[in-house]
């Protein structure tokens, strides 16, 4: 009975030891399941987190991205404000250099030139007192040391400029002198621009100031100038009105790079845009223009004078002259004329051939009415018909003159009533062209 008790207690042991070693196998197993499950779970939590973390990392990666560019362009354009600033004050920096140094540059200039007229007050003012007494070699000494800034001293050393201001000192004159000039003065101001080409040595030295000025638009330097063109201006109490006395001058200026520009005379010689055009005196600018034109012209004189015959002795011979003509009972101006043509004086010529062609003309004439028209236009236009060795050309020139005369006196008589007033009118008009002598041929 023992031996079955102990073998069956063993046998209960046994069975109780194998239930107990399942019952561990199956908490293990569950606990290894759990702890798989628990692995898994975590590999999902950690995948999760790390999914997140990169999109997080990658969503701040890109933020921070757009940001720095956000902050790079920001900090580009703030640099390209800073610089496009300190640009435009470098700029203006030297944009004002550069007007102070215009402006400067034109004060030298303006300094300069008036100073030069000044230390050269003395020296005119005792050439010209040379100049009254007739001895013109002191003159040219007096005025040697001096620029062709000051106009004397350009027309003693210069005779080309001499006869060049004489020339249009005639041409200004020959505008001026006109009987309609005082009536229409825009048309007067007109016909002396359109021939300003001629007129323009006139005024050259004032034109010469603009040379060296510097242009502030394209950096150019002026090379040369002359006078373009003289322009009204409004009047000061009216500026609906031209002003009666004062005028503007433009230039015409070519720079160095061989470009040319109009350009008006400031108040203060420059180029600049501040500075205002100069209202300038006509009738100043006419009395500098006859001043000039009358030393130019005794210049001239004196230049073809004989030598060792003063311009004192000239005057005295011609007063003798002009007196022994009268005493003769012959025109003395005509005697002068012949002395002054034999010294060659400018103009005595001319004035000889003119009075010479006026006598002949008057003779062959006589109290024909048909010569002495002939004869007033001729003696305008063409008084060389007159001259000695011209009679053939002469005649072909009236018989021309004739023929179209009598044609037109023809059409005159053909005329109705009504016509004869507007034919008599034509032929007034035909008269005043002075032209009908010139349909001959040579």
């Amino acid at each position: 009975m023992d031996g079955f008790a102990q073998g069956l207690l063993a046998g209960f042991s046994t069975v109780d030891n194998a239930m107990q070693q399942r019952k561990a196998l199956g908490l293990r197993e569950a606990a290894l399941a759990q702890q798989q499950k628990n692995a898994d779970r975590n590999y999902e939590l950690a995948q999760d987190e790390f999914g997140y973390r990169k999109e997080t990392g990658d969503r701040d990666y890109q933020h921070t991205l757009d940001r720095e560019k956000v902050g790079d362009e920001h900090w580009g354009k703030e640099f390209g404000l800073r610089q496009a600033g300190m640009n435009a004050r470098v700029g203006i920096a030297r944009q004002q250099l550069a007007m102070q140094k215009e402006t400067h540059d034109v004060q030298m200039n303006n300094m300069r030139y008036q100073q030069a007229i000044q230390q050269s007050a003395t020296r005119t003012y005792m050439a010209q007192q040379a100049i009254n007494q007739g001895d013109y070699e002191a003159a040219k000494n007096i005025m040697a040391p001096v620029s062709d800034i000051v106009p004397l001293a350009r027309i003693l050393r210069d005779p080309n400029f001499s006869q060049a201001t004489v020339n249009a000192g005639q041409k200004l004159y020959g505008i001026m002198s006109s009987p309609d000039a005082h009536k229409d003065p825009m048309a007067t101001l007109y016909s002396i621009n359109e021939n300003m080409s001629d007129i323009a040595p006139l005024f050259q030295t004032e034109a010469d100031r603009a040379v060296g000025q510097v242009d502030p638009k394209t950096g150019q330097k002026i090379v040369s100038a002359q006078i373009s063109h003289i322009a009204p201006v409004p009047d000061k109490d009216d500026p609906n009105h031209h002003s009666p006395d004062d005028v503007a001058l433009f230039l015409k200026v070519k720079y160095a790079n061989g470009k040319e520009a109009i350009k008006p005379v400031t108040e203060n010689r420059s180029s600049d845009l501040r500075d205002n055009v100069e209202r300038i005196s006509i009738h100043g600018l006419l009395d500098t223009a006859s001043s000039r034109v009358a030393a130019s012209h005794n210049y001239l004189q004196y230049l073809q004078q004989p030598q060792g015959l003063s311009k004192a002795d000239i005057q005295k011979e011609e007063a003798r002259i002009y007196a022994s003509a009268a005493r003769g009972g012959t025109d003395g101006q005509v005697a002068v004329d012949q002395f002054e043509a034999r010294l060659g004086i400018p103009g005595a010529k001319e004035r000889l051939l003119q009075s010479q062609a006026t006598d002949a003309a008057k003779t062959w004439a006589g109290d024909d009415q048909v010569r002495q028209m002939f004869m007033q236009d001729a003696l305008t236009r063409k008084p060389e018909l007159f001259a000695p060795g011209n009679e053939k050309q002469r005649d072909i020139y009236f018989q021309n003159y004739k023929a179209r005369n009598e044609s037109t006196q023809e059409k005159l008589k053909d005329a109705s009533a009504s016509g004869w007033a507007g034919q008599l009118r034509y032929q007034r008009e035909q008269q005043q062209k002075n032209n009908d002598f010139l349909y001959g041929s040579d």
